[in-house]
């Protein structure tokens, strides 16, 4: 008896934390040799701002830690690659046992989730604009934008501290727009 070819579909691969960049390059190595098949793997990530000695920068964290999305028409081979892959732990099952389909609005979801993360903030912003500053040190202070800086993802905000005007530069998530 001849089995069928299963559909082109979405599933969800847990792996350990913090190895799902490891993992994916993995399955890609792997795929070059023909020793796994997927057309396409996604790990949604957003970048957030970490602080460390009055320096802030932006860094990559994923959206959902130990979980990478993943399209395939060869789940069972898929499988047998996940038992023989340290870190990569199984794929997620249905009540029945078998491997669970991720449905394609949740997929539309993820997609929909990593082109809003993609738009710069800045465009949201412009010069002479009046702005309250919602975290960091100056948190609870209005100001006017003067500078967008894009390729660092921040703007020079003047704010008037002891009566004196002081440019500082913010993050674009330290500060939301004063409605008129």
């Amino acid at each position: 008896m001849i089995k069928e070819k299963e559909e082109l579909t979405w599933y969800t691969l847990r792996v350990q934390s913090n190895l799902e960049k490891s993992i994916l390059d993995k399955m890609s190595r792997d795929r070059e040799r023909g020793e796994v098949f997927w057309t396409e793997a996604i790990i949604p990530v957003e970048k957030v701002q970490i602080q460390k000695k009055d320096v802030k920068y932006l860094r990559e964290k994923p959206l959902y830690p130990g979980y990478i999305f993943l399209q395939t028409d060869r789940v069972g081979d898929f499988e047998a690659w996940v038992k023989t892959t340290p870190g990569a732990s199984y794929l997620l099952r249905d009540s029945n046992g078998n491997p669970q389909k991720m449905p394609k609005e949740q997929v539309d979801q993820i997609y929909k989730k990593l082109e809003e993360e993609s738009v710069p903030n800045y465009d949201k912003f412009n010069t002479q604009e009046r702005v309250s500053i919602i975290s960091g040190p100056f948190s609870g202070f209005q100001g006017v934008v003067k500078n967008i800086i894009s390729e660092k993802n921040s703007v020079k905000v003047a704010v008037t501290i002891f009566g004196k005007e002081t440019l500082i530069e913010l993050t674009l998530d330290d500060i939301q727009k004063i409605e008129p």
